[in-house]
């Protein structure tokens, strides 16, 4: 629009302005929203270059992490950045949660590992995505071979997140590991309990695993 333009001609010819800290922001902010990754990451660049102290780098690279749906190497790249800079435990374990789930989608489970595990030890004990971080971690250990603590994870999980609607998938997860482990009787109360309360995805395999 025509604010826009505005904005672009005053970045344009007087980068080095004070004002144009902001005005930088709000072109990454309308760039992100429509999903124009490559312009949000080339205002993010002239942000860094004239304003790199501003009080908007941090906003404007989560602006462009959160909004690179289309280019995921550029939003882990920018969720890098934030976790390697921000001082503050809260806004970092917001950049880790999201690093750890663009490390997911591209197949880096260890990186996302990492960043989970901080993730857990920043936020705050209330935070929502915590069951959601802990299924990502026991995917990301899964991912590796790490089985036995896919089913650490799992027990963390179940004891903290019984009523989530994700925990039947996950028992359903840890069943068949106990399964693989013989571990005969904790492999059974898991399958039953995914397939007693899962979503026919979820119910049906462990009502095979059971026989």
């Amino acid at each position: 629009g025509l604010k826009i333009r505005a904005f672009q001609e005053v970045v344009d010819r007087h980068p080095a302005l004070p004002v144009t800290g902001v005005l930088l922001y709000a072109l990454v902010r309308q760039a992100a929203d429509r999903g124009d990754t490559a312009d949000a990451e080339r205002w993010v660049e002239r942000l860094l270059r004239y304003h790199p102290k501003s009080d908007h780098v941090t906003d404007a690279r989560f602006a462009l992490a959160d909004g690179a749906r289309d280019r995921p190497a550029v939003a882990r790249q920018a969720y890098r950045e934030l976790v390697a800079r921000l001082p503050e435990s809260g806004p970092r374990a917001d950049a880790r949660f999201g690093l750890a789930q663009v490390a997911m989608g591209l197949a880096a489970p260890a990186e996302a590992q990492e960043a989970l595990d901080g993730f857990l030890k920043e936020a705050a004990p209330t935070d929502p995505r915590i069951p959601r971080a802990l299924a990502l971690l026991a995917d990301a250990h899964e991912a590796q071979g790490r089985l036995d603590q896919v089913l650490r994870v799992t027990e963390r999980f179940l004891s903290r997140f019984a009523a989530d609607p994700a925990a039947p998938a996950i028992q359903l997860k840890r069943g068949y590991l106990l399964l693989r482990e013989r571990q005969w009787d904790p492999a059974r109360q898991a399958l039953e309990a995914a397939r007693d309360a899962g979503e026919p995805a979820v119910a049906a395999p462990a009502h095979v695993w059971l026989g």
